[in-house]
């Protein structure tokens, strides 16, 4: 009862001298006593001091009124619409509004970033504070120390003395010394918050305490900053087929929804090359605009080139219409051009909207158009084929378009698609297409007494096709009207055990479809298992299969998972039955025949749910791949319907065994298949503090002879990724040579250009 009356009556005295003085503070606490020989406030347990805007709290609060001096100890804290100061110990001067904190000091600013100090001061009147040894991680997960600290609110400026930088979650190496991947460490280092930029000077790029880079002055965006015009990183290059260059972007904000980027590049051999880079956001949609301008080669001895310019243009413009009767409406326009077929793989140019070994160049206007359960797309477009010299390399898209709409009644689900086409190949060769269809699929229909499950499939064909001069198709116009009736039944048997189960699941697909076969020969289309299930063997709704069919097979898979891994695996197999041959449909599958071959596939996967202590660092989806031992296997077969030969074999394995991960790959088409054969090698070796050793590569094993093969000595971790990767490519084209490059790569995270030189010169 006493003590609640000594602090109300502290409370009645502080509340009274407030109306003489608005620097006072009310205090609150557990335990409140006051000193009145010496004008002192003594208050402990949950102790909190107030004032205006003001709060100091602490385990114990002393306030000297006649020295108007607040102190606190343990669990201090000081908070204005300012700051937040975090100490052991808190010193407080009310008329000259000037906290000092000692010992543990945490800054807390108004975007919730952290510092940590071991001394701060700072002024209420003047809005500046300092400190020493400043460390903080701030928000966005980088981590920054410096010898002092200075603030200043009111200017919303914070600089830093002899400051150390770094994105890299490890920043103390295992004898606790100051050992990041990477830092930059600077002199001082000035954030202009007015004009969001920080400014570093006198600072030197280190790779694990290593000097590698110096700049006496370098500036950049601060973090709030989205964009900002500026020089970003040079980038030194060597390629192949025209020698060691130097890039130098520059990016230019124009306004609040356009920027570009302006990249000069010294080609040190050759004529050099100017690029840009524009951007526009639109309302509901945005503009790009890529291209790029050299007058041509400088040396044309020994080499297959033409003399004369070189440019690429590439645009790309999309844009959500609005909304009517809500139906949502969406246009793309696209426009693609380079002046010679291999300027960009010459170049090695690779943007957003195109990549160098793209071979079709599209210049088309869509609009598609959809509302619940339809859709409409319209499009009028020219394709250029870069691998063809003459006029053939076009062919134009005039009109193109699809309407489509899914219906669902009862047990059935249907879809009406309507699709028209206007094709010109050449001068001569013209065609245009209309085609309807409509497609019913019942819902699965289950006969328990039988242990059945049925599906029962119609589609209906209407083809339209006028062709003038179009290869192996006749002249004129040609309607072609298909049927097709299919069932679709299968009989699954299960069995579960305790942590296992088993399905195999015989199956037979019957197909009827009306009509007379268009020719489909000369397509490469190849037959997989799922083929012998489809109700479009040919994937080709222009010529479908006709005549009656028979597929069969069965499927069969098994899960098991245990304490210590999860195995999965499944096989299949089956074939196509005619009642007679049919020579149109695609040789190379086998469906030509009355018996097509039998198409099967294999696949197995165990993963362990041990994980793998590999001591590295960092999260990195490459790194993280041997985390888990596991084995994975998929192989796909074709047999001829006597077994007497395989023609088709594609083999894929591939697995990681504590810190090695290994892939193959083998394609082999025979007989009807193709005449293919190559195989492809992938060979990961993980070392202890995240370094790796990579060898890739694949042969054509029909001509012995190699496509390209690498292999690189790698380092990565969370916050860098360092390489040295030597490759050769053996592709020869006009213009384009074999090739061999020793590129030295580094790239700082989050920035994404490589810093490090080019080392192909030492190899050449």
């Amino acid at each position: 009862m006493l003590k609640i009356f000594l602090k109300i009556l502290i409370i009645i005295s502080l509340y009274c001298d407030t109306v003489l003085s608005s620097e006072l503070f009310e205090i609150k606490a557990d335990l409140v006593n006051y000193k009145k020989d010496k004008d002192i406030i003594i208050a402990e347990g949950n102790a909190i001091a107030t004032n205006k805007n003001r709060i100091l709290s602490a385990d114990k609060i002393i306030y000297d009124k006649k020295n108007k001096i607040i102190k606190t100890f343990r669990n201090s804290k000081f908070k204005n619409n300012k700051i937040t100061l975090n100490a052991e110990i808190l010193e407080y001067q009310v008329d000259l509004k000037i906290i000092f904190a000692k010992n543990n000091v945490k800054l807390i600013d108004e975007k919730n970033n952290e510092f940590n100090f071991k001394n701060f001061t700072y002024n209420e009147l003047t809005l500046k504070g300092s400190g020493s040894n400043m460390v903080s991680v701030l928000s966005d997960g980088s981590y920054i120390d410096a010898e002092n600290g200075f603030i200043d609110k009111k200017n919303n400026v914070t600089k830093l003395k002899n400051a150390r930088y770094s994105t890299c979650d490890k920043i103390k190496n295992s004898s606790g010394e100051f050992c990041p991947s990477w830092s930059l460490n600077s002199k001082s280092v000035s954030h202009i918050k007015n004009k969001k930029k920080i400014v570093h000077k006198n600072s030197v790029l280190k790779l694990r305490n290593i000097p590698v880079f110096y700049t006496p002055y370098f500036s950049h965006p601060d973090p709030t900053v989205k964009r900002q015009s500026g020089f970003l990183p040079p980038l030194v290059k060597s390629i192949s087929n025209i020698g060691k260059t130097l890039k130098v972007p520059y990016f230019w904000v124009l306004s609040e929804d356009k920027d570009i980027t302006i990249t000069p590049i010294y080609y040190f051999k050759e004529k050099s090359h100017l690029r840009t880079s524009y951007r526009q956001a639109v309302e509901n949609g945005f503009l790009q605009v890529e291209n790029g301008y050299s007058k041509g080669y400088e040396r044309f001895s020994n080499q297959n080139r033409t003399k004369g310019s070189r440019n690429f243009f590439f645009l790309d413009f999309e844009k959500d219409l609005k909304k009517f009767n809500n139906i949502n409406s969406k246009i793309k326009f696209k426009l693609q051009r380079v002046s010679q077929k291999n300027f960009l793989r010459v170049n090695q140019i690779n943007t957003k909207l195109f990549k160098q070994d793209d071979r079709t160049l599209e210049n088309s206007l869509n609009f598609t158009s959809f509302k619940n359960n339809s859709y409409i797309n319209l499009k009028v477009g020219i394709f250029e084929n870069l691998d063809i010299s003459n006029n053939n390399k076009y062919t134009y898209y005039f009109p193109d378009g699809l309407f489509s709409k899914n219906i669902n009644y009862k047990t059935f689900k249907n879809n009406i698609n309507s699709f028209f086409q206007g094709i010109k190949f050449s001068d001569k060769q013209k065609q245009f297409k209309i085609r309807n269809l409509l497609s019913s699929n019942s819902k699965s229909l289950v006969y328990k007494r039988y242990g059945l499950n049925t599906v029962f499939k119609n589609v209906l064909y209407n083809n339209n096709i006028y062709n003038q001069k179009v290869k192996n198709q006749k002249d004129d116009l040609n309607i072609d009207n298909y049927f097709t009736f299919a069932i679709d039944t299968n009989m699954p048997f299960v069995k579960y055990d305790k942590n296992k189960y088993q399905t195999i699941n015989p199956r037979i697909f019957i197909k009827y479809t009306t009509g007379k076969m268009l020719d489909a020969s000369t397509s490469a289309k190849s037959l997989e298992f799922g083929d012998i299930f489809s109700i479009n063997r040919t994937n080709d709704l222009d010529k479908p299969e006709t005549g009656l069919s028979f597929g069969h097979g069965f499927d069969y898979k098994i899960n098991r998972e245990t304490f210590n891994e999860n195995f999965k695996s499944s096989f299949g197999i089956g074939q196509v039955l005619k009642t007679s041959s049919l020579n149109k449909m695609p040789a190379t599958s086998s469906l030509n025949k009355k018996s097509s071959d039998f198409a099967g596939f294999f696949k197995t996967e165990i993963i362990s749910k041990k994980e793998n202590n590999h001591a590295v660092a960092g999260n990195s989806a490459l790194i993280k791949q041997f985390d888990k031992n596991n084995f994975s296997l998929n192989y796909k077969y074709n047999i001829d319907n006597n077994f007497k030969k395989i023609n088709k074999n594609i083999f894929a394995v591939s697995g990681v065994y504590e810190k090695i991960f290994s892939s193959f790959k083998l394609i082999e088409k025979n007989n009807n298949a193709g005449n293919e054969r190559s195989a492809a090698l992938d060979i990961k070796k993980l070392f202890a503090n995240n370094y790796y050793v990579r060898f890739e590569g694949k042969r054509n094993l029909k001509l012995d002879k190699s496509e390209f093969h690498n292999f690189s000595i790698n380092y990565e971790n969370d916050c860098i990724i360092g390489s040295l990767t030597l490759s050769r490519s053996f592709y020869s084209d006009n213009e384009v040579n074999n090739t061999k490059s020793l590129i030295f790569g580094i790239t700082l995270k989050p920035f994404s250009d490589n810093i490090a030189p080019d080392l192909t010169s030492f190899i050449e």
